[in-house]
C-alpha cells in the first residue's frame, strides 16, 4: 500500500505522467514567428493576412539560411530546380498543415515574365516583377551572386519568393493582396541579403506599392 501512494504522489507531481516533458502550448507576436521574419512592419501584414492578432509557436528547421544553403546546391540545370520552405506559419497548436508559408526557389526567366490574365491577379514594380491575389504574393528577384551555380557572372539566378495564405480571406480584396506582398517581399529582401545578391537584388528594406497595368 505504501508504495501504491508514492507512486501516485510521483505520478501528480510529474503532471499525470504522459504529458511530462511537453513544451506547454504557447502563442507569440508576429514578429517573433519564423525567426524573426516579419519583425518590422511585416508583423502587421502577416495579422491581416490570417486575421489574428497571436501564432502558435511551432519549433522546426525552416529557416532563410537553410532555404538558401539548398538553393546554393543546385545544379543550374533546371530540371533539378526544387521550391524550398523558409517559413511556416500555424495560428494553433493543433494546426497539421501551415496556414501561410513562405517559399524560395529558382525558376526560368520566361516564368517570371510571363503575363496574368486572371482579373484577381496584380502586378507590382518590385524587383524584377511581382504579383499577388487574395491567397499568394509572389516577388521575383534577379540575383547575382558567387553562391549559384550560372549566376556569378553577368547572367543573374531568377528567383521566385512566394507566401502562399490557405485560410481563404473574405472582405476587401486590395488589402490581402498587399499583406501577401508585403509577406512575400520580407522573404525576399532576407534571402536576397543570405545569398548576397548583388545590389539586394534591386529590392529596398522598405516596400512600396506600385501597382503595374493589367496584363
Amino acid at each position: 500500500m505504501a508504495a501504491g501512494v508514492v507512486a501516485a504522489l510521483m505520478l501528480t507531481a510529474c503532471g499525470g505522467g504522459d504529458d511530462s516533458g511537453k513544451e506547454p502550448a504557447r502563442s507569440v507576436a508576429a514578429g517573433e514567428v519564423c525567426h524573426g521574419l516579419f519583425a518590422g512592419d511585416e508583423g502587421k501584414a502577416l495579422r491581416t493576412a490570417l486575421g489574428v492578432e497571436a501564432f502558435s509557436h511551432l519549433a522546426d528547421d525552416e529557416s532563410v539560411r537553410d532555404a538558401a544553403e539548398k538553393l546554393a546546391a543546385e545544379p543550374l540545370d533546371d530540371g533539378a530546380w526544387r521550391e524550398y520552405r523558409m517559413c511556416s506559419v500555424h495560428m494553433s497548436q493543433q494546426a497539421g498543415i501551415a496556414d501561410l508559408t513562405v517559399t524560395a526557389e529558382r525558376v526560368r526567366p520566361a516564368v517570371a515574365d510571363a503575363p496574368h490574365t486572371n482579373p484577381e491577379v496584380v502586378r507590382y514594380q518590385l524587383g524584377r516583377t511581382a504579383w499577388a491575389d487574395i491567397n499568394k504574393g509572389v516577388v521575383y528577384v534577379d540575383c547575382l551572386s558567387p553562391k549559384l551555380q550560372g549566376a556569378d557572372g553577368t547572367a543573374p539566378a531568377v528567383l521566385a519568393i512566394s507566401a502562399w495564405n490557405r485560410t481563404f480571406p473574405q472582405g476587401d480584396a486590395g488589402k490581402y493582396r498587399e499583406a501577401n506582398l508585403a509577406l512575400a517581399h520580407a522573404g525576399a529582401v532576407a534571402m536576397a541579403k543570405e545569398l548576397g545578391c548583388k545590389d539586394n537584388g534591386g529590392l529596398s528594406d522598405r516596400l512600396t506599392v506600385k501597382e503595374l497595368p493589367a496584363g
